[in-house]
């Protein structure tokens, strides 16, 4: 029986593949989200932060859905790590807003909506990550209450189908997703650790052709400057860009800080694809 599978050569059977996966990881307040306004083209963002709408008010060519937890799912008592050691909790409504994602993203699917897009965005991933949390923990018994082992293996598993799936579109996509300083314990260096859960955060970048770190420093000229990394360095080990944009002579740090006088596509990050 003939092995149906074709082996193909590197250099005359294949061409990079022209859809873009990126990855802008950094602080709150380092121009990720202001950064799918310079892409080019037509952007979806669905919104988990509530700052997002604040940032693109105002863009033609951007079209937003807000996925935010309500007032009625918020749990304000104070509760600690000591198991069952917490003040009286008020009545909480179900948390449905993963639930409510969940279901316009299959529709939209399969109505083939986002062929209309350049660019799917998800703004952010540590935000969206909550929102799987408060459903598991629920689903588990135990929302309102510390996560335990079980939930956090859930809320893994959950993440990376969505980010299977999402990176099978035929639109170009970007994700944000914030970074926390940490320092390891056994050398004592401190890198910075994307805000996902566990091996997720080794996991998730290697989905993505494009991984940039946002940084922002006081400018010269007064005001900020914002500033891409493009190569990994001990504070951001999973960036990287692809051959492409390797091609193009990106230096290790660009400086994309945008001129809002112009039209913001093209401009910052927008102006490497």
């Amino acid at each position: 029986m003939s092995n149906p599978l074709k082996v193909l050569n590197a250099k005359r059977d294949l061409t990079e593949n022209q859809r873009k996966r990126v990855m802008l990881i950094g602080s709150a307040g380092s121009g990720k989200t202001l950064s799918i306004c310079t892409l080019p083209g037509k952007k979806f963002i669905y919104a988990f932060d509530p700052t997002v709408r604040e940032t693109v008010v105002g863009e033609e060519n951007v079209d937003i859905l807000e996925f935010l937890p309500s007032h009625d799912e918020a749990d304000l008592a104070v509760q600690t790590l000591k198991k069952g050691v917490r003040d009286p909790a008020r009545a909480r409504s179900e948390p449905k807003q993963y639930v409510a994602w969940e279901e316009d993203w299959h529709k939209r699917i399969e109505a083939n909506f986002f062929d209309q897009y350049d660019w799917v965005c998800f703004d952010s991933m540590t935000n969206f990550s909550d929102l799987i949390m408060a459903r598991v923990m629920f689903k588990n018994g135990r929302y309102g209450k510390q996560p335990e082992q079980a939930d956090y293996g859930a809320e893994m598993t959950v993440m990376r189908n969505v980010i299977a799936d999402l990176t099978n579109l035929s639109s170009n996509i970007l994700i944000t997703a914030h970074v926390e300083m940490t320092k390891d314990e056994y050398t004592g260096r401190v890198h910075g650790q994307i805000m996902f859960t566990g091996k997720n955060r080794i996991r998730v970048p290697t989905k993505f052709t494009d991984i940039f770190a946002t940084m922002v420093e006081e400018s010269d000229k007064g005001g900020a400057k914002f500033l891409v990394r493009t190569v990994p360095d001990r504070l951001n080990p999973v960036v990287r860009v692809s051959r492409t944009l390797k091609s193009k002579g990106l230096q290790d740090i660009e400086d994309v800080t945008v001129d809002f006088s112009q039209d913001l596509s093209g401009q910052g990050v927008g102006r490497f694809f």
